[in-house]
């Protein structure tokens, strides 16, 4: 059988250019010693010093008895817990479930998400109310004595099934840290299966517990299991211990015997996006014998070269080796090829690997799981799917499901050719299904093309076709929208005989054709309206119903309306709630509104169930995009009021976005948009408005602005464009004027009738806490938020999480109804930045390193740019570059400021490889034109510094020399002296700081840093002398830094007890004069308390998604 390989290219340029980090080979002796360590610093709450402790680690026992319990015997070991240890899911079973998803959302006609959801966001408030920031309801004595009753067995030891059952039940993370104290301090077990089912329930929680399981695993020398081995990296990774967890990786590959593949797997998972480990491992899975061919292990490899690091040559070299040996390539290493090849615009390639795989593996193209993991990637190659196509048909490796797949995706990315062209070449070969009719009334109802839609209906009809639900929804949702009622008849039928079909939607459907649409043949009372809601019609005979009917017809509608109201009536209240919501939605789309009412009152009174958040929703969203503010307030005031056990105070996002795409009758678009801008003044406004602004009569600009807004009306000669709202909006936050943003804003709202953005919601908070924080108060209690009330709410948190002081943001958060934005992606990004520019660079390594390890979508390329830059300011000597690297080349971004590659010379300063971070940096100031800020410009004379040590005095005119290449880059040059007298003082050469000032150095423009170094040269000197170059300063400077204020007085105190007598007051008046009138030293308040911190440790580093559990 042909190799597959010959589709794969060759001679690509790989991705893993990060090299930077080494993994040390430890002694076994040290495995333990990181469990204790880690244990002890956690339990003083100092998590950002573990880095620092780690470096000098303390052997506990001899390493030969070590090396006794922590040796992993081969075959028996692991086959003893191979079914115990934890595997994350393969990338396709993933893939899988997050495709079905998003295919579920593609292929459903768009309308209100009343659905299971429901159910699950009610759940999950529960568990927030219940569990976050509560305290816990067990207290220790109480779980001991319950333990000593029920868990117990007759020998007096602890009942294993009864113990796990409780275990497995619990969510109290209180009770189960007392369960582990009766377990350990009380019956003093060391039972492994108790060990390792708290082991796996404290890492699934996250819970720092886990250390404590660790360190009793320590004090009691139980032998390590594979599982406790892979559970505790898995804990080190998620929690970003990953010093802690890279030890444990050195001393795992530094032992010599083999380790399961599972183990092997464990690793790949946990450092997925760590090139180095990565390379580590596959060299250590090659000298691993006794694996043979780890063909799971390869494939996971293959994937993370693809995926993470696009380095298509490891993956190759994989792939041969998988071949040569007779092992399988597995379906989602193939999808990641082609997922590669799509990427890099080669769909040739991905056709060729396709066209190859048909012919070794024909089965896959009839397998469900692999089209469904395939179907996300065959869009970009329909311009080349007729060759694959033809081959298959050459080969006879064609299927049906393939097609309908291809015609499933086409319909999908409205591609009509390609539905016809599939459609009519499949119907050569095979039958047509009711997937592929149902393809293509999808298509043709997202163009609302009505006679496609009637033609494929029937169509569907005249093969026997069974109906569906979701075909039937998106007609009837369909038919009705477009005013066709014709067909909805004959979907009637089908859905009486079929009860299957009558889902929520299709009933509320129904319902609304019966009794809106058909409401004149139903028979009226006296107030003209329907008799829907009277429980004595619906009750009485056939002959007194036969009085109020007028034909046929009407008796006809009656009779089906009846039907489907007691078919309402006899379902559950979920049933109910969803079919009236959708009743109400239809009746407000088609500006029923008095109807949509009426629905509302019968949805309480007939059917006795409470209106939902969906429910508002609906009202809230049709007010709002007709502008009708006392409406809205009035639903608003009914949802607070009358409707008491909705948990989110806040309206759907997705019910907005349904009504903002399908209402017609929308505020500012009652004209077409093109006649309005045709309307002779309009440019006029336009151009006056601009011309005052450019004349910067700004004033004057935003009232003719106002001016023209408040008073347009049908009848003026101009329209102002809805976009124009926005570049006005731009200009006021540009021109940071506080009253021309408020008024802007609402004109924006109020009269341009826009819904603005989550993103222009932002950058108006911002601004506004930037200029004025009352008034930024003032605004949120008085905008009209309507349904961008959730976006107001993470706006706010997120402006909040990177301004400081940070205790604010931590006050607001740490409030129970604000406690689920602790998983916001815009509040933690936010929360990243704040704690950088709080220059807290240990807490924000470990929020960056949870995110990067997250994969998070939601790390803003600034923030990570910013994080580079605070990595060299501040010296830190951080473990994520490889990390980032990472992330920059996945998400293709450029490094074009050299940020990235600066960081890598700073930290490879800092680890002593100076010859490396001189390379890098001379590269960099070798760029023509190149422009750096002072952060990197300080870095380059410090590595100068290193690189150039004095003696010899001669290298000093190396550091000179950056003077001259910082000031093309306007760094002034007093910038850089101050780095080189900092590098010379370290290096206690201050002798060459004197020699400098001896030279054409000018006492004017100092800096309080530089101040302190310069007088620091003379602090070994006669008193004198310092007292001379202070006096000549202070000619020209103040002098305010502590540090310079001590080092006077410690050099007066010298004078004073010396026999030397110098007139102070006379000769060096200003000195005197200093230190005469100094203020006592301001103490520096921290900026976080240690509550504060705890906070921050618990939901903002690594927020608590399992730990939200409702208690049993």
């Amino acid at each position: 059988m042909n190799s597959i390989i010959k589709a794969w290219p060759k001679g690509f340029t790989s991705f893993n250019t990060f090299n930077n980090i080494k993994i040390t080979q430890l002694k076994t002796t040290e495995y333990k010693t990181i469990i204790k360590r880690f244990y002890l610093s956690h339990s003083n709450l100092n998590q950002s010093q573990i880095s620092k402790n780690e470096e000098h680690p303390t052997s506990l026992e001899e390493p030969k008895e070590f090396a006794q319990k922590m040796s992993i015997r081969n075959s028996p070991l692991s086959d003893q817990f191979s079914q115990r240890i934890f595997i994350t899911n393969s990338p396709l079973s993933d893939q899988g479930a997050e495709e079905q998803k998003e295919f579920a959302q593609k292929m459903l006609i768009p309308n209100s998400p009343i659905s299971d959801r429901r159910a699950e966001e009610q759940i999950n408030n529960e568990k927030v109310k219940s569990q976050i920031y509560l305290k816990s309801k067990f207290q220790k004595n109480d779980v001991y004595q319950t333990c000593n009753k029920k868990l117990k067995d007759e020998n007096g030891e602890i009942d294993i099934i009864k113990f796990k059952e409780i275990l497995m039940n619990q969510r109290d993370e209180e009770f189960v840290k007392h369960l582990f104290g009766w377990c350990t301090n009380v019956m003093k077990t060391t039972n492994i299966t108790i060990i390792e089912s708290f082991i796996v329930h404290f890492r699934n929680t996250r819970s720092m517990e886990f250390i404590k399981v660790l360190d009793y695993i320590d004090k009691t020398d139980m032998a390590q299991s594979i599982l406790i081995i892979n559970m505790t990296l898995f804990f080190y990774t998620e929690m970003n211990m990953m010093e802690a967890a890279k030890k444990l990786v050195s001393l795992l590959f530094s032992m010599g015997s083999s380790l399961p593949e599972k183990t092997y797997l464990a690793i790949l998972r946990s450092f997925e996006r760590d090139i180095d480990i990565i390379k580590l491992l596959e060299k250590r899975v090659e000298q691993d014998t006794d694996l043979g061919v780890p063909v799971r292990l390869l494939n996971e490899l293959i994937c993370v070269y693809l995926k993470d690091h696009r380095d298509i040559e490891s993956a190759l070299t994989l792939i041969e080796k998988l071949e040569s040996s007779g092992s399988q390539l597995y379906q989602y290493s193939v999808i990641a090829l082609i997922v590669f090849f799509n990427n890099n615009r080669m769909p040739e390639k991905s056709i060729n690997l396709l066209k190859n795989i048909s012919d070794k593996y024909p089965e896959w193209f009839r397998s469900v799981k692999f089209l469904l993991a395939l179907s996300p990637h065959l869009y970009p190659l329909m311009p080349f799917i007729d060759q694959l196509l033809d081959h298959m048909d050459e080969n006879n490796s064609t299927s049906k499901v393939f097609y309908n797949k291809l015609i499933q995706v086409s319909s999908e990315n409205i591609s009509r050719n390609w539905v016809i062209k599939l459609y009519n070449r499949m119907i050569k070969q095979y039958v047509p299904d009711s997937s592929n009719i149902k393809d293509l009334i999808y298509l043709a109802v997202r163009d609302e093309n009505l006679q496609e839609c009637l033609y494929w209906y029937k169509v569907s009809s005249e093969l026997n076709f069974k109906l569906t639900s979701k075909i039937a929804t998106y007609l009837l949702r369909f038919f009705t929208r477009i005013g066709h009622f014709e067909p909805i008849d004959d979907i009637i039928a089908n859905c009486s005989a079929d009860r299957s079909l009558c889902t929520p939607w299709n009933v509320g459907s129904i319902i609304y054709f019966l009794d809106i649409v058909k409401g004149d043949l139903l028979p009226k009372s006296k107030d003209q309206k329907v008799i829907i809601s009277s429980s004595s019609l619906l009750s009485s005979s056939s002959s007194e119903t036969s009085t109020t009917a007028t034909t046929d017809q009407s008796k006809k509608y009656l009779d089906i309306y009846k039907e489907y109201y007691n078919f309402i009536k006899s379902k559950p209240n979920q049933f109910i709630e969803e079919t009236t919501d959708s009743i109400i939605q239809t009746c407000l789309i088609h500006d029923k509104y008095e109807d949509a009412k009426r629905w509302y009152r019968m949805k309480i009174e007939d059917f006795n169930v409470l209106p939902t958040i969906y429910t508002f929703s609906n009202f809230l969203s049709y007010h709002t995009l007709r502008m009708e503010h006392n409406e809205w307030t009035y639903w608003k005031k009914e949802m607070k009021e009358n409707y008491k056990n909705i948990e989110i105070d806040r309206p759907e996002q997705a019910i907005f976005d349904f009504f903002n795409k399908y209402y017609k009758n929308k505020k500012s678009f009652n004209e077409s948009f093109e006649s309005l801008l045709k309307k002779k003044g309009t440019e006029e406004v336009i151009g006056k408005f601009y011309l005052l602004f450019n004349q910067n009569s700004q004033k004057e600009a935003f009232e003719y602005f106002e001016n023209c807004a408040n008073n347009q009306t049908k009848d003026s000669n101009y329209f102002i464009p809805r976009d124009f709202y926005l570049r006005v909006l731009v200009l006021s936050l540009e021109h940071s004027n506080l009253s021309y943003i408020k008024l802007t804003y609402r004109l924006l709202l109020e009269v341009g009738g826009i819904v603005p953005t989550y993103e222009i919601i932002q950058r108006v908070v911002d601004r506004l806490y930037a200029l004025n924080r009352t008034e930024f108060e003032n605004f949120f209690t008085t905008i009209p938020k309507g349904v961008q009330e959730e976006h107001y709410r993470i706006a706010y948190a997120t402006t909040l999480s990177k301004s400081l002081p940070m205790k604010t943001f931590i006050n607001h958060i740490s409030k129970p109804e604000n406690l689920d934005l602790v998983n916001n992606g815009h509040v933690r990004n936010g929360f990243l930045l704040g704690l950088l520019n709080s220059n807290l660079i240990d807490y924000a390594s470990r929020l960056l390193g949870s995110l990067l390890n997250s994969k998070s979508p939601e790390i803003e390329t600034s923030t990570l740019q910013l994080y580079l830059e605070k990595v060299v300011e501040l010296e830190y000597n951080t473990n994520l570059l490889a990390l980032v690297s990472t992330h920059f080349n996945v998400n293709n971004i450029s490094d074009n400021k050299n940020q990235l590659t600066l960081a890598v010379a700073s930290v490879s300063l800092l680890k002593g490889d100076i010859k490396n971070a001189y390379k890098i940096i001379k590269e960099v100031l070798s760029i023509p034109n190149i422009s750096l800020n002072i952060t990197y410009m300080k870095l380059a004379v410090r590595i100068y510094s290193k690189y150039f040590p004095t003696p010899p005095d001669t290298n000093l005119d190396y550091l000179l020399t950056l003077i001259g290449v910082a000031e093309p880059m306007r760094i002034h040059r007093k910038v850089i002296y101050l780095e080189i007298f900092k590098c010379l003082t370290e290096d206690g050469r201050t002798d060459l700081i004197r020699k400098i000032l001896k030279g054409p150095f000018t006492f004017v423009e100092l800096s309080q840093d530089l101040i302190f170094y310069i007088l620091f040269a003379y602090k070994d000197q006669p008193p004198e002398r310092l007292f001379r170059f202070a006096n000549l300063i202070l000619k020209k400077c103040n002098i305010s830094d502590q540090r310079t204020i001590n080092l006077i007085n410690q050099q007066h105190d010298l004078l004073l007890k010396s026999s030397n007598t110098v007139d102070i007051k006379n000769i060096y008046p200003l000195v005197y004069n200093l230190i005469k009138n100094q203020r006592p030293p301001t103490t520096i308040q921290p900026q976080l308390s240690s509550d504060n911190l705890v906070f921050i440790n618990r939901y903002l580093i690594l927020p608590p998604n399992s730990q939200i559990s409702t208690t049993i």
